[in-house]
């Protein structure tokens, strides 16, 4: 189910992060394949996903921060309906397994922020199998290895990556593509 996600970030690994119809209006003017909208509202929602995928990206939500709804599966379902994204990204068990019900693409958020954060991610990467997982903060490109080494999916650096060095060093150790909302990166 990833194959396209892969294909778009070979193309160019910077995914923009979005959290309002400016950034919106920004991303997909940029040369980024895929925007992530997260921090968002029902009333926005539709048409970001819709100028986004109008301008041949691929739009993804973070399903646990959409404000005035629950994260349950539920919700998610509704969400699709709606919107028809490319896929979700969650923190969250249930809507990883919903996404996939729905054949969504589905990307796991896990913070990696000691040594046991990161025995306790790849453990759950294994029991969940997402397609992809987001490492945050991104500007941890050890975390990034450690747990590429220990799971067999393809990671997304996510969080604070601000400069063409931190992209690098992220690629270099194991990340497919990184996440951000910086205008230095964002072109």
């Amino acid at each position: 189910m990833n194959k396209k996600l892969i294909d778009a970030l070979k193309k160019n690994p910077i995914i923009v992060s979005v959290r309002s119809e400016e950034e919106t209006d920004r991303a997909i003017k940029s040369r980024a394949e895929v925007v992530f909208i997260i921090h968002t509202d029902m009333d926005h929602l539709v048409s970001q996903v819709k100028k986004i995928k109008n301008a041949g990206k691929m739009a993804f939500i973070h399903v646990d921060l959409v404000h005035g709804f629950s994260s349950s599966p539920i919700a998610l379902e509704y969400i699709y309906k709606l919107t028809n994204p490319d896929g979700i990204l969650t923190t969250k068990k249930a809507l990883i397994n919903k996404a996939k019900d729905l054949n969504l693409t589905s990307i796991l958020r896990v913070f990696a922020l000691d040594s046991p954060t990161i025995v306790s991610s790849a453990k759950l990467i294994k029991e969940v199998k997402p397609d992809i997982v987001e490492i945050l903060p991104g500007i941890a490109p050890k975390a990034i290895k450690l747990i590429g080494e220990k799971v067999n999916v393809p990671i997304i650096a996510g969080g604070m990556i601000e400069t063409k060095d931190e992209v690098i060093s992220c690629i270099k150790n194991g990340a497919v593509g990184v996440s951000s909302s910086s205008e230095k990166l964002i072109i």
